[in-house]
């Protein structure tokens, strides 16, 4: 029965309306026993007159049923509308916890809770493509880095080449100027080669100065709570 009103009622209720459905159940629960308790105590009283314990057990019977309800109202509480809830939360928030995106939660309920959990599971999923969409411009940075580097060791190594070249015979005169003219084009030639390729790595835009825009769930989340 319990199950049955869970499943049929309990979940199509947000929580306040859930609480108040338990405490007016509740209460008719406690009146009925207080109900049965008074009419124990009126047996007693019949049959043992009236005696100095029967009003004060009535009295201690009434005040445990009350308690009972009460204790029996939270649990009842907790289990059919936060238990569940909260233990997905926690799983989730343990795997994401370990760097583990892989997978996806949901809560059949149309309460504040199902509200929650469909909040995270859409903060998972953007963190999610956050996260493959970094690791897809680091590895395409590292990709560009290392054709640059390729591609600089040439003229770097002509520059460094006939610079030891000019260092060894130009001193000694064994260099005709026609020649010293052409190796100076040539390092020239170079030299442009390198400050294009320093123009072209200052144009690509550094990983950290990608603005980070908040994705829609934070303002969700902030007008649940």
């Amino acid at each position: 029965m319990a199950k049955l009103v869970n499943r049929l009622l309990l979940k199509r209720l947000n929580l306040l309306h859930s609480f108040i459905l338990l405490c007016i159940l509740t209460l008719l629960a406690v009146l009925a026993i207080i109900t049965v308790e008074f009419a124990w105590a009126e047996n007693l009283r019949g049959r043992f007159g009236e005696t100095n314990w029967i009003l004060p057990s009535l009295v201690a019977a009434v005040l445990l049923t009350v308690a009972a309800g009460i204790v029996t109202m939270s649990v009842l509480f907790y289990r059919w509308k936060l238990k569940r809830p909260l233990e997905i939360l926690k799983q989730a928030s343990e795997k994401i916890s370990a760097n583990d995106l892989g997978f996806s939660i949901s809560y059949d309920s149309r309460d504040e809770m199902g509200e929650l959990i469909a909040i995270f599971e859409n903060m998972r999923s953007q963190l999610e493509k956050n996260l493959k969409a970094l690791w897809r411009s680091v590895e395409e940075r590292k990709q560009l880095n290392a054709i640059f580097a390729h591609d600089l060791r040439t003229p770097l190594s002509v520059l460094k080449g006939y610079a030891e070249f000019l260092a060894t015979y130009f001193p000694e005169k064994k260099l005709s100027e026609a020649k010293v003219l052409d190796l100076i084009h040539t390092m020239n030639l170079h030299i442009v080669r390198l400050e294009n390729y320093a123009e072209a790595m200052n144009s690509i835009q550094k990983l950290e100065d990608v603005p980070v825009h908040r994705v829609g769930w934070t303002s969700s989340l902030s007008r649940l709570c």
